[in-house]
């Protein structure tokens, strides 16, 4: 009962993770090229479909201990039901970061411009939402980070 259910909190948190970096990114995409955003929203859209595939498929099918394969499928109920969720939200989460910075920033990186991205991400009014949105990420990883403790 309890993978279940965690599995369940885990893929409602995580599909609004998804919609809450689609929705960002729709919002950067009003000023990117037409092509640039319509090949982005593909690229995110298949890849949260193929990983919420993955992850919905050891939901019903679950994995169960026998004596010859324990190792194994102690293995695969633990990276399947507890970490994908996670992985996906940070991996989610680095994505949209870099696609943050290459959106305020769409030439060649250096330390200095790491500096100035977070002097610019606190000072002008029009970045604020990128940050309620990393705040937002964060917060739902962090909680979780908190489900996974609850329910392992």
């Amino acid at each position: 009962m309890f993978p279940l259910c965690h599995n369940i909190l885990s893929l409602s948190l995580s599909l609004s993770l998804s919609l809450c970096n689609l929705l960002l990114l729709l919002l950067l995409s009003l000023s990117l090229s037409l092509s640039l955003s319509l090949s982005l929203l593909l690229f995110s859209s298949l890849a949260s479909l193929s990983f919420l595939l993955f992850f919905l498929t050891p939901t019903f099918l679950l994995v169960k201990p026998n004596e010859n394969n324990f190792f194994l499928s102690f293995f695969l109920s633990f990276f399947l039901f507890i970490l994908s969720p996670y992985l996906y939200s940070l991996s989610s989460f680095l994505f949209f970061l870099f696609l943050y910075i290459a959106y305020i920033f769409p030439f060649q990186f250096s330390f200095i411009h790491f500096y100035y991205f977070f002097k610019i991400f606190f000072l002008l009014r029009r970045f604020r939402f990128i940050f309620l949105f990393l705040l937002l990420n964060i917060f739902l990883l962090s909680f979780q980070f908190s489900l996974s403790l609850l329910f392992s």
